[in-house]
């Protein structure tokens, strides 16, 4: 986890941030990612950092960013967002292309409307990201709007509007799970489905009809081994059928009696003792490997991940007034009012790469199966393939609007001719925050759409194999390829006489299959949608900072507090009550869908304070004036001893989360974190020369 973002579950199965989320995937100090911010409004992130919409990057490390109400103990990264400019006109057009195939052109344009008051700005831009493992890429337009209105010299109305739009496909960061290398060194058996036995090095081992006595190198209880498989090639899905045979005369999805269903596709093993893409003897924690031997991947070329496909649509609006009430040498009070929105829409079809619910997914197989189930060869045959059981397909609309006031009063007696002067300049600064949030998630697995004679919503979802080399060498040649939905013929059947006799035929010739045109296409889910995944959020922020610069800036400290109180609502669960599905099963029903659950708001609170010291023991002090004129070595010391500052900081801070208990019925805190901070720092030839020493705990 040093240089990847990765989280594996319980099942074994890994989510990859960096293919999914790379603008997350960064940790600060070892400890998370950042806050990401924008004009010091928290933003989902979503959004990657741009220069042409901004004019700067503040960087906050530590569990300081108590001002706004972002509650990281790593960091906070602040966009400074750019504005109109009221006094000058200003164009620049720029082009860029890059030895990764990634190009980009922008335009943008300033214009003073009347001079000193009134100013428009407009920019666009759009870029091609390439990237080193192939076929992938992503496209991303983005669209910018921004006003400055000063109708007085003291009041400022700044006001902006950001469209951004990013379709296409990222390459893989991790390679696929290694389900192949075990079965090179096993000899490269293979399984006959019909006869059920296993072929090794010429020889026929057994006869195996359940799964618990098969040999370790092959997999019955593989992650979908339940499910129908599809059968994907370059050029679409080639086959489609049941995992097993099955009664051949009434339903696909029922199993023949007196042991007939027997027959079954097997998979290649990851290592001894796996089942479901997991090591078995050890539950909490061992998973197959990733692949590891470049002769098998060719991890600098391929990209597993071109099947995946993420669209982000993002509108951000922000208005904001400044107002000085006064301003003299000696006291300032302004106050600011903003509105912050961020209306975002995610569509992620996740093939690989996100975590599965049923086991480890991912994987890189050998086709082992020698025949099909209806008894015909296999054309798949030792064909590699890409694993992956009941992929999902999300939407995720959300919408967060964010109110701040904040008022800042600034007192300078450093001027003052009596003794006042010692007492130094200061600054308060306090703020109010109240943030609402709706965030809703769909979610679709690919499956049967369409009505058959039999039910068959017990395997409506499906196993992929997506054939990614040929039939020599055991490695990938190619990267896995997309299907499109549509009608495609479902193979299912079985061998013998039906109708209460067990006369199991074990030969092509005596077995009933059938081909029956099914519809193959996205349908709506209740598992990790609606309910928990549909939240209505409420966050109130109150805070103040308090920072005072004493005898000549030779102290300057640092007090803040800061208070969160949030509320949280969800959406209605499925239940036998509710039903978020409309009658065919297949489509949501939004009215209930989009309806919040009666219970009352979940809400919980915190406060997280800071407090630091920086000072400055030589600042312009008269004895390194002195030494100034002692020849270099002497300017070198002054300046050394000039530039020398110790500090000091201790705070903390956390994230507001939704209400929780632990197994005892007692309230789980909040995710916080606390730091100190001390050191020193020199700095000599105006920070040409500068070592800093920090201590971080």
């Amino acid at each position: 986890g040093t240089y990847t973002d990765f989280t594996v579950d319980r099942n074994g199965s890994y989510t990859d941030n960096v293919e999914m989320n790379p603008q997350g995937a960064n940790r600060v100090r070892g400890i998370a990612a950042a806050n990401v911010s924008m004009g010091n409004f928290e933003t989902m992130g979503r959004n990657p950092v741009d220069p042409l919409a901004i004019d700067g990057i503040e960087v906050s490390r530590g569990p300081n960013a108590n001002v706004f109400g972002l509650g990281s103990p790593a960091c906070t990264v602040n966009q400074v967002p750019a504005a109109a400019n009221t006094s000058r006109d200003r164009s620049q057009v720029q082009f860029r292309a890059d030895s990764y195939e990634g190009y980009r052109s922008q335009i943008d344009l300033n214009r003073v409307l009347v001079k000193g008051k009134l100013a428009v700005r407009a920019s666009a831009a759009f870029q091609h990201d390439g990237y080193i493992r192939k076929p992938s890429g992503t496209d991303s337009v983005r669209y910018n709007g921004m006003i400055k209105f000063q109708p007085f010299k003291l009041t400022t109305v700044t006001a902006s509007y950001s469209y951004y739009r990013l379709n296409g496909t990222r390459p893989n960061a991790a390679p696929p799970r290694d389900q192949l290398s075990y079965w090179l060194r096993s000899g490269k058996p293979t399984w006959d489905p019909i006869t059920e036995q296993v072929h090794l090095n010429g020889a026929t081992v057994g006869t195996f009809t359940a799964n618990t006595n098969i040999p370790d190198y092959f997999l019955g209880t593989f992650t979908g081994s339940t499910r129908s498989q599809v059968f994907v090639d370059q050029k679409g899905i080639g086959y489609w059928t049941t995992p097993n045979t099955n009664n051949p005369l009434s339903n696909p999805f029922t199993p023949i009696a007196n042991g007939q269903g027997s027959l079954r596709l097997l998979s290649s093993s990851g290592a001894a003792g796996v089942a479901l893409g997991h090591i078995t003897a050890q539950p909490l924690f061992t998973t197959t490997p990733t692949v590891s031997d470049k002769s098998i991947y060719d991890w600098e070329t391929l990209n597993t991940s071109a099947i995946n496909r993420i669209a982000d649509r993002t509108i951000t609006t922000n208005i904001q007034i400044d107002q000085i009430f006064l301003n003299t040498p000696k006291q300032t009070l302004a106050f600011q009012a903003g509105f912050f929105r961020e209306d975002a829409l995610r569509y992620a079809r996740n093939i690989l790469g996100d975590a599965n619910q049923n086991g480890a997914s991912g994987q890189l197989i050998i086709d082992v199966n020698e025949r099909l189930l209806d008894g015909t060869v296999n054309p798949y045959f030792l064909r590699p393939f890409i694993g992956t059981d009941a992929p999902a397909t999300t939407r995720q609309p959300y919408k967060w609007d964010t109110y701040r006031g904040q008022l800042a009063y600034r007192l300078d007696l450093t001027h003052e001719d009596n003794a006042l002067k010692w007492l130094g300049l200061h600054q308060f600064t306090a703020y109010d925050e109240y943030k609402y949030r709706i965030q809703r998630q769909t979610r679709f697995r690919d499956g049967i759409g369409d009505a058959h004679a039999w039910n068959p919503a017990t395997l409506r979802q499906s196993y992929y194999r997506y054939y990614v080399g040929d039939a020599t060498g055991s490695n990938m040649d190619y990267a896995p390829t997309r299907f499109q939905y549509g009608v495609y013929p479902f193979t299912w059947g079985g061998y013998g006489t039906f109708g209460g006799l067990n006369n199991l035929v074990p030969v092509p010739s005596s077995g009933v299959f059938n081909k029956e045109p099914a519809l193959m296409m996205e349908i709506a889910g209740t598992d990790g949608a609606g309910g928990g995944s549909n939240s209505k959020t409420i966050l109130k922020t109150q805070g103040a900072v308090l920072q005072s610069h004493f005898l000549n800036d030779r102290i300057v400290t640092t007090f803040g507090l800061r208070q969160d109180k949030i509320g949280v609502k969800f959406g209605l669960a499925q239940s036998a009550s509710v039903n978020l599905l409309n009658a065919d099963g297949l489509t949501y029903n939004y009215d209930n869908f989009n309806k919040w659950a009666p219970a009352n708001w979940r809400e919980n609170q915190g406060k997280t304070k800071t407090g630091g010291v920086v000072i400055k023991p030589f600042r312009e002090a008269s004895a390194l004036g002195k030494m100034m004129g002692n020849g270099s070595g002497g300017k070198f010391f002054a300046q050394l001893l000039g530039g020398l500052s110790f500090s000091y900081n201790t705070s903390d801070s956390f994230t507001p989360q939704t209400p929780a208990q632990d197994l005892f019925l007692k309230p789980l805190p909040n995710a916080s974190g606390e730091g100190k901070d001390y050191g020193f720092t020199l700095n000599a030839f105006d920070g040409r020369f500068v070592v800093r020493v920090n201590h971080y705990i």
